[in-house]
């Protein structure tokens, strides 16, 4: 093999090497990049309110709608939306949203009120 073959096969596998280490960063934690940790923060103020109104009401409320506060809960389509299901026994809250750059496709995590924390999964 030639000197020239050489460092052209050496500059392809720098380049697929840093493909590689870039695609490995932008496959963050699903929930865990920028915009997955503040849609979580208005999640958790949503579950409060929703806690607080079952405190007063004895009920979860049949909707977002019938809590005291505000919440941004997107719209679907949008960069992200909350949905908002009562259960039986508790409640599900769930949200959709577009990650951060250099993250791709979308990610979806939802809250249980009977096991009180967040699981999320992104898919493309």
């Amino acid at each position: 093999m030639s000197e020239g073959e050489q460092g052209v096969i050496t500059h392809v596998v720098r380049i697929v090497g840093a493909a590689i280490c870039f695609l490995a960063v932008a496959c963050a934690t699903p929930g865990a990049d920028r915009h997955g940790r503040d849609f979580i923060a208005t999640g958790n103020r949503i579950v409060a309110a929703l806690e607080s109104k079952r405190s007063v009401a004895g009920v979860y409320p049949a909707s977002l709608a019938e809590l005291p506060n505000a919440f941004d809960l997107g719209n679907p389509g949008t960069d992200h939306d909350f949905l908002y299901k009562p259960t039986a026994d508790g409640f599900q809250l769930i949200l959709n949203y577009t990650p951060s750059w250099p993250n791709m496709g979308r990610v979806s995590c939802g809250f249980e009120s009977n096991s009180k924390q967040w699981k999320c999964g992104g898919y493309l």
